[in-house]
């Protein structure tokens, strides 16, 4: 008797093909009938359940395909894909790397397992798998997309860029693959290429909503918040049950000063998604800006889930002012920058007035001079063993914990004292420089996101050089343009490689007749010594400065010079240097 197990394997085949699953299955059974042990027949099967959407079947019959011939790299592979689509991640990566070990120069199996470590969001597999299969197949212009996207989410920015370039090079038209180049660009900063990329990308999508997203972020930050709207306005309306677009275009009306119609979008956001950290955040920022007080501390505290890394875990309890703490220990901490610290820690002496002991955490470039501050029990350094307490506050959480309005703001100046010993050392330094003497700080701190907003090109500074004052820098670290302009200006004083911590920058500060210094902690030391300080802010500044005036709630010391137009530097310092010329404030009594 002839055997006709090939033409019947043919004819299954066949069938299946044309989706008649059922004679299929009759013509493999058939072979089974014949031969159990006839794993092609078995492997058929799983085949056929994967067809009818049956995983279960499809991976009960690879089973039996493997039990009788495990060398067969297919049989894993469909075994795979059956736990695959039962939602079974771990079993399937299983058994694509069973299949691998059989036939390892598989391209298309490298990538297939990157992708499903991608779902599982282990991203470091899937780079590896990704990386394999390029090695065997360099050209596959999805695999090098795939290996960018997971690059990306690793944080690992310049691979990403890399493997979404070679993604180009395979398909330039890929207006996928050139908004994803953008926002990667974005992410280091190359923010001008990103904008390209982003342009790129809807030159050839134009519908392409985050690209529109994409290139209104690349404006804002590139101080052209106007032409921002216009992209997150096109956003907008090709996505609009996006929160994030409703956020963007939000912050872009703050930027240029559109205050309250910003507001209904920040609502608008957290309808659509009411966990969205970001617009409560934002929405703080701008209610704060706005003078509204009350609800804007309130949002403030959504900064926790914004930057989830700086939240810290205590055994004793918040406290937000609601419990009596008369009798008990409060750990009162800094989470924010050098500037927030000095800002905030005027509470300090308040929390203790309640009848607390106070042990205030700080930076230990504030340890020295923050010892000395009134209502403080105990100091530490961050990073230092903690004692135990009974409650715990962050610093800039003080202001709700007090209700603070524009009417209670606590602006009694000074609140922060130089160590004698620091001011006699810097009193004696600097004894031999004339007066007047005008202290500069024109960088803001580089852990800031709004640092590009806020600092200022040295050369920008020059006409203070011919107002008739003795010129000394307050900065310890600077860029590599503001060492050039120092070094061609010796006649402006840099003590910054003598600085050791805020001790040191508030005992020069005191030498001075006048601080003049952008929105940094410089600013904040000034008015907390209640020093004559100008400072200089950007179009729309920071929160705390809220809009239009010239003077500070919390630093009576202190004017304020706003830009009159983004990016207006040098008109802030035309105007300043008219008003050294004329006169400097009358210095305080040392």
């Amino acid at each position: 008797m002839t055997d006709n197990t090939p033409q019947l394997l043919a004819r299954a085949a066949a069938a299946r093909a044309d989706r008649n699953l059922a004679e299929s299955d009759r013509l493999y059974r058939e072979i089974l009938a014949r031969d159990e042990r006839h794993h092609e027949s078995w492997h058929g099967l799983a085949l056929n359940g994967l067809a009818r959407d049956r995983y279960d079947i499809a991976v009960a019959m690879a089973d039996k395909a493997i039990a009788i011939e495990s060398a067969i790299a297919a049989y894993h592979n469909t075994r795979g894909a059956g736990f695959e689509r039962m939602g079974r991640p771990e079993l399937a990566a299983a058994s694509y790397r069973r299949a691998l070990a059989i036939t390892p120069n598989d391209a298309a199996l490298h990538a297939t397992l990157g992708l499903l470590y991608g779902q599982q969001g282990k991203l470091a597999e899937a780079v590896a798998a990704f990386t394999q299969s390029l090695a065997l197949a360099p050209d596959d212009k999805h695999v090098q997309y795939n290996l960018g996207f997971a690059n990306e989410k690793l944080g690992r920015y310049d691979d990403a860029i890399a493997a979404y370039q070679r993604t180009l090079a395979l398909e330039p038209n890929s207006a996928e693959a050139w908004m994803s180049l953008g926002k990667v660009l974005f992410a280091v900063n190359r923010l001008e290429e990103s904008l390209t990329a982003s342009d790129r990308a809807l030159a050839l999508k134009p519908g392409h909503a985050d690209a529109w997203n994409n290139r209104g972020t690349a404006l804002f930050q590139l101080d052209r918040p106007a032409e921002a709207l216009e992209s997150y306005d096109r956003a907008m309306s090709l996505s609009p049950a996006n929160a994030l677009n409703h956020v963007n275009r939000a912050n872009a009306l703050v930027r240029v000063g559109r205050l309250p119609e910003a507001l209904p979008m920040f609502a608008r956001a957290q309808a659509l998604n009411p966990d969205f950290a970001e617009a409560h955040w934002s929405e703080s920022l701008c209610r704060l800006r706005m003078g509204d007080m009350p609800k804007g501390w309130e949002k403030y505290e959504w900064r926790w889930r914004v930057r989830p890394e700086t939240a810290r875990a205590f055994a004793s309890h918040l406290w937000l002012g609601d419990e009596m703490i008369a009798g008990k220990s409060i750990l009162i901490h800094g989470e924010q920058g050098f500037g927030d610290c000095i800002h905030f820690c005027r509470y300090v002496p308040m929390v203790a007035e309640r009848g607390a002991k106070v042990v205030l955490e700080v930076p230990r470039e504030l340890t020295r001079l923050m010892a000395g501050l009134k209502g403080v029990s105990e100091i530490r350094t961050q990073g230092e063993p903690l004692p135990e307490t009974d409650f715990h506050c962050p610093l800039a959480s003080l202001p709700l914990a007090f209700r603070t309005s524009p009417d209670t703001i606590p602006a009694a100046v000074p609140y922060l004292k130089v160590p004698p010993h620091v001011a006699a050392h810097w009193r004696d330094r600097l004894a031999n420089l004339s007066r007047p003497r005008i202290g500069l700080n024109w960088v803001a701190g580089a852990r800031h996101w709004g640092e590009l907003h806020r600092s200022i090109a040295p050369e920008t500074l020059a006409p203070l050089r011919d107002c008739g004052a003795t010129l000394v820098s307050l900065q310890q670290n600077y860029r590599r343009e503001d060492s050039a302009w120092l070094a061609a200006n010796p006649t402006i004083h840099d003590f910054g490689a003598e600085i050791t911590d805020f001790a040191d920058t508030a005992a020069i500060a005191r030498e001075m007749d006048l601080v003049i210094s952008v929105d940094t902690a410089v600013a904040h030391l000034a008015g907390a010594l209640a020093l004559p300080v100008w400072i200089l802010l950007s179009y729309i500044g920071d929160w705390r400065w809220l809009t239009e005036r010239s003077d500070s709630p919390w630093y009576p010391t202190a004017k304020l010079y706003r830009q009159a137009g983004i990016n207006d530097w040098a008109g802030v310092i035309a105007r300043v240097t008219d008003d050294v010329k004329r006169g400097l404030p009358e210095s305080v009594k040392r």
